[in-house]
């Protein structure tokens, strides 16, 4: 019985070690298989990895160009671009450097058209907006930035500040950044004179009134320096566009309407209201610009018209941030556009003559991400031209009401929707009217005269211009 049983045994154990056996070649014969196609596998991955690094090296290296101004009212943004440069560089495309190199301002365009001329133009160069950005592009120098930016990037600007780079349908402008150009009261001086900072005027008639009480209290209502003419559209910049669209005052400079009429002559009269009032400081004629800006920093003064929050923070830092307050003064208007802050930018372009303009496209795309929208107010405190700037990373309550104006209700800046020789008559009209050699209707009917002189000798300008006038916008519905 045992032998049966040993039998047996012996047999069930020669059946299973066949069975083992079987299985262990089966086993192996897997194994040898799966190895042999993984290291196939890491071979093909090799590989390939080896032919993309060396197709990466053998790609051709490109140096790009960034030619801009900006320091002097956006500190820190040449450093801030150039870490952009870098970050593309390191982000998306190893094979292409950024060479960026800030510009004098009297550079801007004489340097500009001698690149182009050349045909040795920068990927990107800064250019003004509006008009004087344009003419460049209406001379053939500039390629459409639309043609190489993604609409996401061009739908995220925000629409005024896009309206200023859009002609004949096309993207030519975008901005680096923007600066608000509100007023700026001094609160000490405004209490001192028996107003009440926290409830400033909100009529025409009141806000002359209040220029009277801190004239009689001893102070300066507002400082201006005239002497090289720049504020001759600064004043319209706060006040003209509160009464009316950029698109009517276009018509009058293009002739379809009057600039020696109202609403465009009013801008003549608040001028001449202010001066009466005794608005200004005496010297305003013999003061450059920048001079008669620094006589705020003194404290003796009751409004300032600031531009850019970089500029603002300063008077903030030297005054005290509870004794300044963003104001727009108020101009007794209708309008939709009553209340609105005007918004400049430093609009960037791409030169027809670049060498890598997809390239420059690219740039723009991934300098528009909101990431690094974002990341330029937390290093340099410079406002994005992008509805993808986030409130929440606004360092303090002075930029809180800035950000919340220009986001929500950004103005036109008047300086850009006008030729060039247009604006120079607006020095030496504004200069004349505040010496008191002329009177606020002489200065409108000045003002026509250069309009109309420039659509004489301009014929051709003034048929591009009037392609923008009487253009439709898209983005601003």
């Amino acid at each position: 019985m045992k032998k049966v049983i040993l039998i047996i045994l012996v047999a069930v154990f020669a059946v299973t070690m066949v069975g083992l056996g079987s299985g262990c070649k089966a086993q192996t014969a897997e194994t040898t298989a799966a190895e042999a196609t993984a290291a196939e596998t890491t071979v093909a991955e090799t590989t390939a990895a080896a032919e993309t690094t060396a197709a990466t090296e053998a790609a051709e290296k490109k140096i790009c160009r960034l030619w801009f101004w900006g320091e002097d009212e956006a500190p820190g943004i040449t450093d801030f671009m150039q870490w952009v440069g870098d970050q593309y560089t390191e982000r998306i495309d190893p094979n292409v450097t950024w060479e960026v190199t800030h510009l004098d301002i009297d550079a801007i365009y004489t340097g500009f058209y001698a690149a182009s001329e050349a045909g040795d133009a920068p990927e990107l160069h800064t250019l003004w907006g509006g008009v004087l950005g344009f003419e460049p592009a209406w001379a053939g120098l500039l390629a459409p930035i639309s043609d190489y930016v993604t609409e996401e990037t061009l739908s995220n600007i925000i629409p005024v500040c896009r309206h200023d780079g859009y002609w004949n349908g096309q993207d030519w402008l975008i901005p680096l950044y923007v600066n608000p150009w509100p007023l700026m009261i001094n609160k000490q001086v405004w209490r001192d004179s028996g107003l009440d900072p926290d409830n400033l005027p909100t009529t025409w008639a009141g806000f002359m009134d209040a220029v009277g009480k801190i004239k009689d209290a001893g102070f300066t209502p507002w400082c201006v320096g005239i002497k090289d003419g720049f504020y001759g559209t600064w004043f319209p910049a706060i006040m003209a566009f509160q009464l009316n669209s950029p698109q009517d005052y276009q018509k009058a400079i293009i002739g379809e309407t009057s600039l020696a009429e109202p609403p465009q002559s009013t801008r003549w009269n608040e001028v001449e209201d202010l001066l009466k009032n005794g608005a200004f400081n005496p010297d305003v004629n013999s003061l450059s610009l920048a001079e008669g800006q620094d006589l705020f920093l003194q404290g003796n003064v009751g409004i300032i018209h600031a531009s850019g929050n970089a500029y603002m923070a300063l008077l903030a830092e030297t005054l005290g941030e509870e004794n300044v307050a963003v104001w727009i003064p108020p101009v007794d208007s209708t309008s939709e556009y009553a209340g609105t802050i005007p918004v400049s930018s430093q609009p960037i372009a791409i030169p027809k003559a670049a060498k890598y303009k997809e390239e420059a496209g690219k740039f723009l795309d991934f300098f528009y991400s909101a990431e690094i929208q974002n990341e330029m107010y937390k290093q340099i405190s410079v406002f994005s031209g992008s509805t993808v700037l986030d409130r929440n990373t606004m360092k303090t309550d002075l930029d809180r009401t800035l950000f919340d104006l220009v986001q929500n209700k950004p103005g036109w800046l008047y300086c850009w929707q006008h030729p060039g020789a247009v604006e120079e008559a607006s020095y030496a009209i504004t200069q004349e009217l505040l010496a008191g050699n002329i009177d606020a209707a002489e200065a409108a009917n000045q003002y026509e005269a250069a309009a109309e002189k420039w659509r004489t000798e301009n014929p051709e300008a003034l048929k591009n211009f009037k392609i923008w006038a009487n253009e439709e916008f898209p983005f601003m519905k």
